[in-house]
């Protein structure tokens, strides 16, 4: 795991040496540097995405599934503990309604997938989230949240910006803990947007 940082990071320090490298000593025209330049910002993203994705292989499952194995959001890979029934990879509910996913991604994927058709809905501030996905507990939930986005309750908030954020925090409440790394976030709220 730490050789993928190492080899991002040489990557990274030889591209802006040879762009400083070029920029410094080649007579090329602006057009020809701006192209190369996209190459190289292209490249990097690449890099900084093969990254991210290497960090959330290397996740393991069953490791957090058994530190937390008393925390049901946790243990049915619902940390959002969302009910119903027809959710993307859902394999079942318990015996409250809840959904049990095959992996938690699917069960975080289904969290922000509920938080964008709140956006659409206009459903964008802490108080009416909370409203609209808790049953029990809502000052408590509202307060929380509001703490960890550094929001107040009637504040609107763009959803589509603040999701990764915004599903750390729920979990967080929902299961006591959020044992799962930041990178999760980023990419699973990312696709859930698709």
């Amino acid at each position: 795991m730490t050789k993928q940082p190492m080899t991002f990071y040489a990557v990274l320090a030889f591209l802006l040496c040879l762009a400083m490298f070029e920029h410094l000593g080649a007579r090329h025209d602006f057009q020809v540097l701006e192209k190369k330049v996209a190459h190289l910002e292209k490249d990097l993203q690449e890099a900084h995405t093969k990254l991210i994705e290497c960090k959330v292989k290397h996740i393991d499952p069953d490791e957090i599934r058994q530190r937390y194995a008393s925390v049901a959001g946790i243990r049915n890979n619902n940390p959002g503990n969302i009910k119903g029934k027809g959710w993307f990879g859902q394999i079942g509910n318990d015996e409250a309604g809840h959904a049990i996913f095959r992996d938690a991604t699917f069960g975080i994927r289904a969290l922000a997938r509920v938080l964008y058709k709140f956006e659409q809905d206009k459903v964008n501030t802490v108080k009416k989230i909370v409203s609209k996905y808790a049953e029990d507990g809502q000052e408590n939930y509202i307060s929380f949240l509001c703490s960890r986005l550094g929001v107040k309750p009637d504040e609107e908030l763009n959803i589509s910006d603040r999701v990764h954020e915004l599903v750390a925090a729920i979990i967080h409440f929902e299961c006591g803990a959020n044992p799962y790394p930041a990178e999760y976030f980023v990419l699973i709220s990312w696709s859930a947007s698709r």
